[in-house]
């Protein structure tokens, strides 16, 4: 056999990786490739790294979120609002121990936030409110532009 028929087959069964490092300039040694590569992974853990940070950075709690107690008497007889990091919130009177209103909530701006509600003893009827927090850290509930009660935030005890 000569040289050039063993070079030919060796080549033929090099994997694609190594015929790729072979295809390169030949300058180019493979310690050098391997650097290339490790260098490659480095950067992507980096960018790995900054992109979690920003996402994480971006999942401060909402300033409406917290629990919510009645200043005064309001008109649908609320007594306390429980607005959850999750995006639920419950709703909850005097007369009853269990949440009277179950919703969902978003944001609007940075110091409001929009409850989709279902009432708890009948799931049929939706009701939609908005909770605006004001500089003095109190809250505002107000359905179709109706001021319904204030609010003052209290402590989460867990």
């Amino acid at each position: 056999m000569s040289v050039r028929t063993l070079q030919t087959s060796s080549f033929r069964r090099m994997p694609e990786s190594r015929m790729a490092i072979h295809s390169l300039d030949p300058g180019i040694r493979r310690d050098n490739m391997i650097s290339l590569h490790a260098n490659r992974g480095t950067k992507l853990k980096l960018l790995t790294l900054c992109a979690s940070l920003l996402l994480l950075a971006g999942c401060s709690p909402h300033p409406g979120s917290g629990i919510w107690a009645a200043d005064s008497d309001n008109a649908p007889g609320f007594t306390k609002i429980d607005v959850q990091f999750n995006g639920r919130a419950d709703i909850y009177n005097a007369s009853e121990e269990k949440a009277v209103r179950r919703c969902f909530w978003g944001g609007m701006s940075s110091r409001q936030i929009t409850l989709d509600c279902v009432q708890a003893a009948n799931t049929d009827i939706k009701e939609q409110y908005r909770l605006t927090v004001t500089q003095d850290d109190s809250a505002e509930l107000s359905s179709d532009q109706q001021l319904l009660g204030t609010f003052a935030k209290q402590p989460r005890s867990e």
